[in-house]
């Protein structure tokens, strides 16, 4: 078990962003669990919680003017997205297979052992490796639906074949999935452009501001967002949708009633009304 939760351990950059998945749920953004040094705790058992590790580059040259490139980013969320429900039964399947993989190894061998000595605990390893290989097929099967050469996916299966890396084959056919996009679009893609939008709101709104708040942003978001058009930053400050007359923050879209006079979270922001 501790090699399980030690595979949850990766070495991140300066200026990585988290993207998890825990269970059934959605894909939220957060920080590590842990952190030592370079290296920090972004899962526990995958693929319980699944990880992507997202570097938060600049998608294209500050001096640069593209003109539709609000478009160009619409289009490759869309892209990713497809992609991801092209693939969303074998990655499904990936994901359960891991988790059996996982109590196998966590109980079944124990209890083999125990039971039958030396001749359960090689025939239990055995049937680990056998159930890696399913799971490396699986993972094979998934690229070639997406569209990667036959020797790129067998290589990137290969590694699978390990009982102890194996539950990581959904995070290797996801990878592939977002492969050429850029961080914004790969975030978009797995958030879903509501919930991207309105990750980035307090940024954008900096942004959109200037002052110091932002020049002196230097986290992974702050650099995303200097990389994003000002017509996808107005986006994303945009009114919150709501029927009821009431106030909220124009920078994190907390909803106020009564006479509070700003927003706790933004340093007393003046409110504004929807």
């Amino acid at each position: 078990m501790a090699v399980l939760w030690l595979d949850g351990w990766r070495r991140v950059g300066p200026q990585d962003l988290l993207v998890v998945r825990s269970g059934l749920g959605r894909w939220v953004e957060r920080e590590p669990w842990a952190k030592v040094g370079s290296f920090a705790l972004v899962a526990w058992w995958p693929p319980i919680v699944v990880p992507m590790l997202i570097p938060a580059t600049r998608s294209a040259d500050p001096g640069e003017k593209r003109p539709g490139w609000s478009a160009d980013f619409l289009v490759a969320m869309a892209r990713g997205r497809r992609r991801l429900r092209r693939v969303r039964i074998i990655i499904a399947a990936l994901r359960i297979f891991g988790v059996m993989l996982l109590l196998w190894i966590a109980f079944a061998i124990p209890m083999a052992t125990a039971r039958f000595g030396v001749h359960g605990l090689v025939r239990a390893i055995v049937q680990a490796f056998v159930m890696s290989a399913v799971i490396a097929l699986g993972a094979a099967l998934g690229l070639r639906w997406l569209g990667i050469a036959r020797g790129s996916a067998i290589r990137a299966a290969v590694p699978l074949l390990f009982p102890f890396t194996a539950p990581r084959a959904c995070e290797v056919v996801i990878g592939a999935a977002l492969r050429d996009l850029t961080a914004d679009a790969q975030l978009a893609a797995l958030l879903g452009e509501k919930r991207f939008l309105r990750w980035i709101r307090p940024s954008a709104y900096d942004a959109l501001h200037g002052g110091p708040r932002f020049e002196g942003d230097a986290s992974p978001v702050g650099e995303l967002v200097r990389a994003l058009p000002r017509t996808l930053i107005e986006r994303a400050v945009q009114a919150p949708p709501g029927n009821e007359d009431g106030r909220y923050c124009p920078r994190c879209a907390r909803s106020y009633r009564g006479d509070t006079p700003g927003c706790y979270d933004c340093g007393g922001l003046a409110l504004e009304r929807r």
